[in-house]
């Protein structure tokens, strides 16, 4: 589906920070997290957690990325933000030159 797309496919690489465990760890022990995970532009995406239930953000809400942001460091391969267009979303967002309302969703940490 993301060839589709004809547009860059972002790999986004976990960072496990507690050594070889870590990296064996399963989705269902990472509670959900997975290894990598690919991005693009345009590309539908299912949110895999509870962020904010009374504004509409919710597990298993179907959404579209609108941009991925990376900021280089050369320590990270996560992206700095991804922007995405929820289509139930009732809270603040960012309103893009076509109209659309996006929300910054920022990396996260589980342990």
């Amino acid at each position: 589906m993301l060839r589709s797309l004809n547009c860059p496919v972002a790999k986004i690489l976990a960072i496990h920070d507690r050594g070889f465990e870590a990296q064996k760890a399963d989705s269902d022990i990472a509670k959900g997290l997975k290894a990598q995970l690919l991005l693009a532009k345009s590309a539908r995406v299912m949110l895999m957690a509870n962020i904010w239930t009374e504004r509409g953000l919710v597990n298993r809400s179907i959404e579209t990325i609108y941009d991925i942001i990376f900021v280089e460091t050369g320590l990270t391969s996560l992206p700095a933000a991804v922007f995405v267009k929820f289509d139930l979303y009732e809270g603040s967002s960012i309103t893009t030159p076509e109209g659309d309302n996006i929300v910054l969703i920022i990396p996260i940490k589980r342990t």
